[in-house]
């Protein structure tokens, strides 16, 4: 019995440490997202912006517009497919936010058309890595 209790107390200590660093580092990307947006608008490439940045829970959102193309015109899905292997590879290959990822941390990439349409996502975890 007291095997019994001491594993039910080290499962619920190990859930409120669990809790404490999931609240942790979503207060942390919350931080990140605010300072970002203080920059943005900003070209990534000749015509992309990255126009901003928010947070959902562990998940940080970078929202690209393309300044030329609608998503309407675009082949959405094959444009996704091009590029989200560069995108996982860029990601995972930056020392900040593979920190993140490592900590429990989704980034997501949401590509949206000239007029706010959405074109599609890709998201990376650890895992992707």
């Amino acid at each position: 019995m007291k095997n019994i209790l001491a594993l039910i107390s080290l499962l619920l200590f190990s859930t409120f440490v669990e809790a404490d660093r999931a609240a942790e580092l979503n207060n942390y990307l919350s931080v990140i997202s605010i300072e970002y947006n203080k920059t943005l608008p900003m070209m990534v490439e000749k015509d992309i912006e990255l126009s901003t940045t928010l947070t959902r829970g562990s998940e940080l959102i970078l929202m690209y517009r393309t300044v030329i193309l609608l998503a309407y015109k675009s082949k959405k899905s094959r444009l996704i497919n091009k590029i989200s292997s560069d995108v996982t590879l860029s990601t995972c290959s930056n020392s900040t936010i593979r920190k993140l990822l490592n900590a429990g941390a989704t980034i997501t990439s949401l590509y949206v058309g000239k007029e706010n349409d959405i074109i599609g996502s890709i998201r990376v975890t650890r895992n992707e890595c």
